[in-house]
């Protein structure tokens, strides 16, 4: 969801790498989560671009005929939102 992308961001995060892949940790201590920078898939064109520079992670959070998603570059992370059309990565997390 949208909170859960948001408390990503709200737990703190480091731009590196892990196994030659570019990508972000979130968290500290033994519960980091490693997001690579797995780019995105453009609604219009069909162009791949950004991998390995940029990150872009949908959630279940839907606006109107956007979704929200979870975006980071080395820099920035955002949790905005865009067109369900791109093709952006998605990450099964399970529950406990």
């Amino acid at each position: 969801t949208q909170t859960e992308l948001q408390s990503l961001i709200d737990s703190g995060s480091e731009w590196n790498e892990l196994n030659g892949v570019n990508g972000r940790y979130f968290g500290d201590g033994a519960e980091k989560l490693f997001l690579p920078a797995a780019g995105y898939r453009l609604h219009n064109y069909g162009e791949v671009g950004y991998t390995g520079e940029y990150g872009f992670y949908w959630s279940s959070t839907v606006y109107a005929i956007h979704a929200r998603y979870l975006g980071f570059v080395s820099g920035t992370v955002v949790v905005d939102y865009t067109p369900r059309a791109h093709g952006f990565t998605i990450r099964c997390v399970a529950e406990l």
